[in-house]
């Protein structure tokens, strides 16, 4: 009960909650937050780490959170709201600090404005998810398995690694660029046209890889992140 609160108390008629268990008493530290992350593992849930701005939380916080599938890239309702919730950095401080995850895009729409206002937070980040089927398990898999991106705007068409390097096709962009654990980047800008693709090496001491498209209105386009390790050729991404 002490939990439930906002519009959640609405809705208490529609939760099935597991009377023989004890109540989770949370507490916000590290090691209480991991936990929590595990029990909605163990329950089949994907777990993702959200707003970390909105939530005015540092890397004295989220450095101790272990267990998430994924962490939010960039949530577009704080980003209106007047948050820099364009997470790259913390997403790219996660991975430098050992963590597996991916990252995702949400609007996390409330719509307390007009459409076509600039306060409508509606479709202005979202994930693109490569299912072989439109199933609940076919979408599910796909998120578990990181076959997925996130977005702002620009789409990614293609992406796979092969004899060493990875290929990339997107719609038009004025910039695409990789970021490492290292300070070592590839970086493509627009000349005479939009770029559509690139291709480019993976280095040996990559221990992971990311890939950004950034389209003419500043939209970006986020792949997860990609263990050198774990590259396999001929693989589609």
């Amino acid at each position: 009960e002490k939990y439930l609160f906002g519009n959640a108390p609405k809705y208490k008629d529609q939760v099935r909650f597991d009377e023989s268990l004890p109540d989770f008493e949370r507490e916000h530290n590290g090691k209480t937050i991991s936990k929590m992350m595990q029990i909605g593992r163990d329950n089949g849930f994907f777990v993702t780490y959200n707003h970390p701005k909105w939530s005015i939380e540092t890397s004295e916080d989220y450095m101790n959170y272990h267990g998430m599938h994924a962490m939010e890239i960039c949530n577009y309702n704080c980003l209106i709201e007047g948050y820099e919730e364009y997470n790259s950095d913390v997403y790219d401080e996660m991975l430098r600090g050992g963590e597996h995850i991916f990252c995702i895009g949400t609007d996390d729409n409330h719509n307390a404005y007009p459409e076509n206002s600039a306060g409508f937070d509606s479709c202005g980040a979202f994930t693109v998810i490569f299912a072989k089927e439109l199933t609940y398990k076919a979408i599910m898999d796909s998120l578990f398995e990181g076959r997925f991106y996130a977005s702002q705007g620009p789409e990614i068409y293609s992406l796979y690694y092969e004899d060493g390097r990875i290929y990339l096709k997107c719609s038009p962009a004025v910039r695409i660029f990789s970021s490492t654990n290292r300070r070592r980047t590839w970086n493509w800008y627009m000349e005479d046209k939009p770029l559509t693709e690139v291709s480019f090496k993976v280095h040996d001491l990559d221990k992971y890889l990311r890939i950004t498209v950034v389209d003419e209105y500043g939209r970006r386009a986020n792949t997860v992140a990609y263990w050198r390790d774990e590259l396999l050729s001929g693989e589609e991404m």
